[in-house]
């Protein structure tokens, strides 16, 4: 876990000096039914490295409890996942004062350009959207060892579009600055692949323009195949563990969803229609060989007025938003009667100046 201190001037001073605080950082651990008290780590420097107590794959990290430091807290993709499965499935084990918190972090990081986020586009049948990430091969789980490629189509033919992304540290880069990547014209090919190259994809214009965000997960074992992009309602998916080192790269797995055994001792799961309630983070497991990494499959709505509201981003603010805003009635009551207390106080004010 890394912090970045703030850094202070003398004003009094004709020579310009450095100041570190010691910085009291809260946290809290917890899963779906429960969260640990909160423990204090104390921040001496620019960048620290911290264990916190026993971490596995569903257990999340809350920082600032009720925001008593005044910085923000962001996390990797992973959490910020686990964060917003939290606030639908069981909010309550997130105080409301956190679920607040949350809420205030997640639109200062975005305003910063420091979350993984893409505007939510709405999109009319018929308008196609200016450029398209494809990969290939087409999936966003990848053996390492092999080559990747991603390419960003563009539908008016312009040029100047260009892969970049967002690791799981934090960092931001270009596909030629990748180790093994290289960039020619619009497309970006890595070989061969290492988990180092895990992280959130885009395509973007000279001018900044973002489009088609994908979480691309590279793993040296078992991995799941799943499509790329958000399904349509009403259409057919099909999802398969694969492993590279037997004969049939298919294996007779396990299909979770969101934890749950779903479907067991099967090379292959379908959803014959696949409707909102399909959403979810899927994975699959052999006895022998292990688990694949966990993917988020996105659906998306047509509504009767055929427009398409499309969620392209794996991860965006406005979903951290709306899954916290839906866990926070106590929040929007606390507001509304905060304004009312405001507003009568005011008149009184008003009362007092006409006497």
């Amino acid at each position: 876990m890394r912090h970045r201190l703030p850094r202070l001037r003398a004003v009094q001073s004709r020579r310009p000096h450095s100041f570190q605080w010691q910085i009291p950082l809260t946290l809290a651990v917890g899963n779906s039914s429960h969260i640990s008290t909160e423990t204090i780590i104390w921040v001496s420097n620019k960048t620290e490295t911290h264990r916190v107590g026993h971490m596995d794959g569903e257990t999340w990290l809350l920082g600032n409890i009720n925001q008593t430091g005044y910085f923000r807290v962001n996390y990797d993709l992973h959490n910020w996942r686990l964060l917003i499965q939290q606030l639908k499935t069981n909010p309550t084990i997130i105080s409301v004062g956190n679920r607040a918190g949350l809420i205030d972090d997640v639109f200062n990081l975005a305003r910063g350009s420091f979350t993984y986020h893409n505007t939510q586009q709405l999109w009319v049948t018929g308008v196609s959207p200016p450029v398209s990430l494809i990969v290939s091969p087409s999936r966003t789980q990848h053996f390492t060892s092999v080559s990747l490629s991603l390419s960003c189509e563009d539908q008016s033919n312009s040029t100047g579009w260009r892969v970049r992304r967002y690791t799981d540290s934090g960092r931001l880069e270009d596909c030629s600055s990748l180790r093994r990547g290289s960039q020619t014209g619009s497309t970006c090919t890595i070989r061969p692949t290492n988990a180092s190259h895990t992280g959130v994809y885009w395509c973007q214009s000279e001018s900044g323009q973002k489009h088609h965000p994908v979480n691309i997960t590279v793993h040296s074992g078992v991995i799941l195949e799943s499509p790329v992009h958000p399904v349509t309602e009403g259409d057919h998916l099909t999802l398969r563990c694969l492993y590279r080192h037997t004969t049939a790269p298919n294996l007779r797995a396990d299909f979770y969803k969101d934890g749950s055994l779903i479907q067991n001792q099967t090379t292959e799961m379908n959803i014959t229609t696949v409707s909102k309630s399909h959403e979810g983070f899927y994975s699959c497991k052999h006895p022998e060989r292990g688990a694949s990494p966990k993917s988020w499959i996105s659906v998306r709505r047509v509504s009767n007025e055929h427009c398409l509201f499309d969620s392209e981003s794996q991860m965006s603010v406005l979903n951290i938003l709306s899954s916290v805003l839906a866990a926070c009635p106590y929040l929007l009551v606390t507001v509304v009667l905060i304004y009312r207390c405001c507003r009568m106080r005011v008149a009184s004010v008003e009362e007092e100046t006409s006497v």
